[in-house]
């Protein structure tokens, strides 16, 4: 299934067991204005990149539904005293999928204001197993912007585990106005994962190399950092990453804010590497990391997108003018097939080239932190 550069107005996609709505590609779109949620996928292999997704408030609530935790969203302009909610969300409703093996990339994930019905007011939920979370921007959310989350109320039914998170840039989290009375609101996270939901805590995802920022949110990052990955983020108390344009009044604008860095940014070559080579090869195509799933080998999504705006991604290997592009995947393994015989060391390091449109995301000596590399030629 394809979608391609329309206005679509679609608030699920995919049935609740996740049959027939596999390598689906959405690209190039614009959700906004859809009830609890602007997406939620249910799918497996499949590709959401190029979007711009924003459900600020927009909708009144006439049904007399009682609102205990949130009052309606307080933007100036239209949105003012209107609910929207979430923008998107990778769900699984099948406890037995080992992974959902879906990318998210190169995404603008914008303003969202709370539900009408429940509490919330997250952006972007994780709600599977094994997805590619990279290169998107995340801006605006009335709470968490990133919610590690379990839907409904079994352990091993719906669970957000051991996702690859990186390079994204997160701004201007929990935005809403905290001081309202009687009580207050609960004041959202950059990322927030809860520890303990059913005796259930999220292990093994890795958060790496991620911008964090957000300036009116209670923690930039509230997750288990013994059982995930936590390493080399750009947080609020690393100082200023120097975005080009921080601008949000406007929720429907498709370039402010404008994340990307400006020259004198310390977040420029700050990236480190995203995986290890285990073991070491000469003149070989086969090779072996410790994880990786921080790539994606061109096969996932519609077979109307690949090769035309799908491409597998490019590595580099030790050293970052050491590159190849990859052939095939084995998750099971972490056996990365490369399309060219290369040779590296045991250890070597291995960083993201290319993207799945073909495009360079590494220049100068190492990645920068964040969803936009500073071209440096």
């Amino acid at each position: 299934m394809y979608f391609g550069s329309n206005n679509l107005v679609c608030q699920t996609i995919g049935p609740q067991w996740e049959d027939g709505t596999n390598h689906t590609t959405i690209e190039n779109c614009d959700f906004h204005h859809n009830g609890h949620c602007n997406l939620e996928f249910c799918g497996l292999y499949s590709v959401i990149k190029n979007n711009f997704l924003h459900n600020e408030g927009w909708l009144t609530n006439n049904t007399g539904y009682p609102v205990n935790e949130y009052y309606p969203d307080n933007l100036a302009g239209p949105s003012y005293g209107k609910w929207g909610h979430r923008n998107f969300m990778f769900q699984s409703w099948n406890g037995t999928y080992a992974g959902t093996y879906n990318l998210a990339e190169n995404n603008r994930f914008g303003t969202c204001g709370p539900a009408a019905e429940v509490a919330g007011g997250e952006s972007f939920g994780v709600c599977a197993p094994r997805n590619i979370i990279r290169y998107n921007d995340m801006f605006g959310s009335i709470n968490n912007n990133v919610l590690f989350k379990q839907g409904n109320s079994e352990p091993n039914t719906i669970w957000a585990d051991y996702n690859t998170f990186y390079n994204n840039t997160i701004f201007n989290a929990g935005r809403y106005n905290n001081s309202i009375p009687p009580n207050g609101l609960w004041q959202g996270d950059g990322i927030f994962a809860p520890w303990n939901i059913n005796l259930y805590v999220r292990v093994g995802n890795t958060v790496i190399n991620n911008i964090i920022n957000s300036t009116h949110g209670h923690y930039d990052i509230d997750m288990d950092d013994t059982r995930n990955t936590i390493a080399n983020n750009f947080l609020s108390a690393s100082g200023d990453p120097l975005f080009v344009d921080t601008y949000v009044e406007d929720p429907t604008s498709l370039t402010r804010p404008n994340l990307a860095l400006q020259a004198s940014s310390s977040c420029i070559n700050a990236g480190t590497n995203l995986t290890l080579a285990k073991g070491s090869g000469s003149g070989s195509t086969s090779l072996t990391v410790g994880n990786a799933l921080f790539f994606q080998d061109g096969t996932w999504g519609s077979d109307l997108a690949r090769g035309v705006t799908l491409f597998p991604d490019w590595i580099a290997i030790g050293t970052v003018d050491n590159v190849v592009k990859i052939s095939s995947i084995n998750y099971n393994t972490n056996v990365i097939t490369l399309a060219s015989p290369m040779t590296w060391a045991d250890n070597a390091k291995i960083w993201l080239y290319k993207n799945s449109s073909g495009v360079r995301v590494l220049y100068g000596r190492a990645p920068d932190i964040g969803a936009h590399e500073f071209d440096q030629r």
